[in-house]
């Protein structure tokens, strides 16, 4: 266990800690916005408001630091010098970036402040907090990303947040720290009058990493619908496929080092799980960012504002439990209760319900993996839609015309059982954008009747 465990530590002693911050792949990306960072940096400079010399300013910071809320770590691989991030990514990385903005005035720190870090140059400087993500794809953007903070980067919805967020530190610096004396003060403030709560999570008591992460999030930004689901299908238990261990009961030794070998597997394959799901993850909330993939999908866009996910799991939720569309007063009122939280609560009940399928042969899968596939799959057949030049006109004609048609509905007709293929389904589509351009109305008894040429010009005028 670390020598800190569990204790308030300043920003000079998160630094001095040589660690490594690791952000695993059940973490949401990181989401502050102007509010959240500009009220951290005004917190750091009320922490002294006298105007004093920077002697007496770094005695009164450590008589009285500003303390963040709590950084929650897993210390699994603390033999390599790096803490698992559990929760608390958002400080932490707001943490860096403002490092990352001192950096760039380097030359008006003190002579006393840079021999303190031992550091000659900006650069070393900002190795001094070393953050990384478990997931390569993350793991890359981040890299780069944190060399070109100047510019906004819309390559990832991650991306965006962070680059946007230093956008608003270098704003509000600009503004309130012009002089080098204003700078070296807000720089002693900040690395010895602000703190942290270090916290290393109790397995025994706090459970597993993702329990905790999933339960007791403390951050100012509450979890989205998604996030939350996002942390449950990640957790061991719903991730991969729970399997009977192959060998003779008697042969214990034998046994044991199949049962050994038999979780080396699972550890691996659930973490390439993780991986996998969270790449896909990324490529769909990047995906729903496009302007005119969304609006082709739904006209309920301020329903789902920046958390445009949540809109495919919704459908996976009723997907889920069909009641929902039945009129079964029971889960009606079980959506009712939960209605702020809606897919959420759904998806998790859905997980707790059916975890022991994994004992049968009933799923390929686990039952998180399971989940997922589902969401991913309604991704892709959206997708399919926007990218065939025919299915983009026709579903989008369908989709314009008739009010009482929205994208789900033609999503049923792609799962159906009834179709074989998808010739089937275009038939289907087709005379539904015939019925709504009035190729084809019912007679009296019901009946579909498709106008004649000449009866369809008379129609239309």
């Amino acid at each position: 266990m670390s020598k800190y465990n569990s204790q308030q530590l300043t920003i000079s002693q998160l630094i001095e800690s040589g660690m490594s911050f690791e952000i695993p792949n059940y973490q949401r990306g990181y989401r502050w916005g102007k509010t959240e960072v500009i009220d951290l940096l005004e917190d750091i400079m009320d922490v002294v408001k006298e105007s004093v010399t920077p002697v007496v300013l770094r005695e009164m910071c450590n008589r009285r630091p500003y303390c963040l809320q709590p950084i929650s770590f897993d210390n699994t691989k603390e033999s390599n010098n790096i803490m698992i991030v559990v929760d608390g990514q958002q400080r932490l990385t707001t943490t860096f970036l403002i490092l990352k903005y001192i950096a760039s005035r380097f030359g008006s720190l003190s002579k006393e402040l840079i021999e303190e870090f031992d550091i000659d140059n900006p650069d070393e400087f900002c190795k001094e907090i070393v953050i990384q993500y478990a997931d390569p794809t993350r793991e890359g953007i981040f890299q780069k990303v944190k060399c070109n903070l100047d510019v906004i980067n819309t390559d990832n919805i991650d991306a965006y947040y962070i680059t946007e967020a230093y956008s608003f530190i270098r704003e509000w610096g600009n503004s309130n720290i012009k002089r080098a004396k204003e700078l070296n003060q807000f720089a002693i403030k900040f690395f010895y009058g602000t703190s942290i709560i270090w916290y290393e999570i109790d397995k025994a008591t706090d459970g597993t990493p993702n329990d905790y992460f999933a339960k007791t999030n403390t951050g100012r930004i509450p979890l989205t619908n998604s996030e939350l689901i996002k942390a449950n299908l990640m957790l061991d238990e719903y991730c991969i496929k729970k399997e009977s261990i192959p060998g003779d009961d008697s042969q214990d030794l034998d046994k044991g080092r199949k049962e050994d070998e038999q979780r080396r597997i699972n550890l691996e394959r659930l973490e390439n799980q993780r991986i996998k799901m969270s790449r896909q993850w990324d490529s769909i909330e990047n995906a729903l960012r496009n302007d005119e993939l969304w609006y082709f999908l739904t006209e309920n866009s301020d329903e789902y504002e920046d958390t445009r996910i949540d809109f495919i799991f919704d459908i996976v939720a009723r997907e889920l439990y069909p009641e929902l569309n039945m009129g079964y007063s029971s889960m009606e009122e079980f959506f009712e209760l939960n209605k702020e939280r809606g897919a959420f609560v759904i998806i998790a009940r859905y997980l707790k319900e059916n975890e022991h399928r994994d004992d049968s042969n009933s799923l390929a899968d686990s039952i998180g993996v399971y989940v997922w596939k589902k969401a991913w799959n309604t991704y892709m057949i959206f997708r399919e839609w926007f990218d065939n030049r025919e299915w983009y006109h026709l579903i989008g004609y369908v989709l314009s015309a008739d009010k009482s048609v929205d994208a789900e509905a033609i999503l049923k007709l792609f799962n159906k059982s009834d179709f074989f293929s998808k010739e089937q389904i275009r038939d289907t589509i087709v005379t539904m954008a015939e019925k709504n351009a009035g190729m084809i109305y019912k007679d009296s008894n019901g009946n579909d009747i498709r106008r004649t040429e000449d009866e369809y010009k008379k129609y239309i005028g």
